[in-house]
């Protein structure tokens, strides 16, 4: 037992390790993003004397350690659920995805005519041209940073919780846990935005509460059905796929 238990947790850091320089990468991409649409940021903290570099580097280690250590234990909860599945990347799975990440990366898109011109703030912000910092953030930080915290820790966790109350082994847990967990946590990762919706619009509305879970939450659950059913690396492209299709529409439609 203490054998599996050291392969295991051997396994989850080996894990972690290989997610860990995407993460460090999309935490530098989103920090530089945010310091450029915030310069009042920037230039208060160096109001106080603390170099930009030091905020780089704090918020890259941050990421880089958080990563790490739901990378690790979240391995830990796929290999007790079953949801994790063998690594490595298959064209004629790649192929059958392509369809659904196009569409709804389309359907991302719908969020500037449709609460663009609803919400004036969020019509705004796509004026704003998508640097490449921002591109590559989304792509990162949202594409391999998120599921790793989403899918591989928290919607695992979910079904591992119920495993352990129940008794169950991996075969024994019905399907609806699995699609419980993956609503779940894509609700949970919805009203984590919410703070931050207060913070850039000032306010709470009933639109405002809606758009976020659209846009937060139910994409996360596609995400999660292809966690569920390919595996982690396919959930990953998948979200970064979402993104990437949304900013080029964007970028050719500026």
């Amino acid at each position: 037992m203490k054998t599996e238990t050291k392969s295991t947790l051997f396994s989850g850091m080996k894990f972690g390790l290989c997610v860990l320089p995407f993460a460090l990468a999309g935490a530098f991409f989103t920090v530089n993003y945010q310091t450029a649409q915030l310069p009042e940021l920037a230039e208060a903290v160096l109001a106080q004397g603390i170099p930009l570099w030091v905020v780089y580097a704090v918020s890259v280690l941050q990421i880089g350690i958080i990563s790490f250590v739901l990378g690790t234990a979240g391995y830990f909860f796929c290999k007790r659920t079953g949801l994790a599945k063998p690594f490595g990347i298959e064209s004629k799975t790649l192929l059958r995805l392509l369809p659904w990440i196009v569409g709804f990366g389309i359907l991302f898109v719908c969020d500037y005519p449709v609460f663009g011109r609803l919400i004036p703030e969020v019509g705004a912000s796509y004026e704003v041209k998508i640097s490449f910092s921002y591109f590559m953030a989304s792509l990162l930080y949202g594409g391999v940073f998120e599921e790793i915290m989403m899918r591989w820790f928290v919607m695992a966790l979910l079904v591992w919780i119920y495993a352990v109350a129940t008794k169950k082994e991996a075969s024994d847990i019905p399907a609806w846990v699995f699609v419980a967990a993956n609503i779940l946590a894509a609700m949970l990762f919805a009203a984590g935005h919410l703070p931050a919706t207060i913070q850039l619009f000032g306010r709470l509305t009933a639109l405002l509460v809606l758009r976020c879970f659209l846009m937060n939450g139910a994409f996360g659950i596609f995400f999660g059905v292809v966690f569920k059913k390919y595996g982690i690396q396919y959930a990953m492209i998948a979200h970064a796929g979402l993104h990437f299709v949304s900013k080029v529409i964007l970028l050719i439609l500026q």
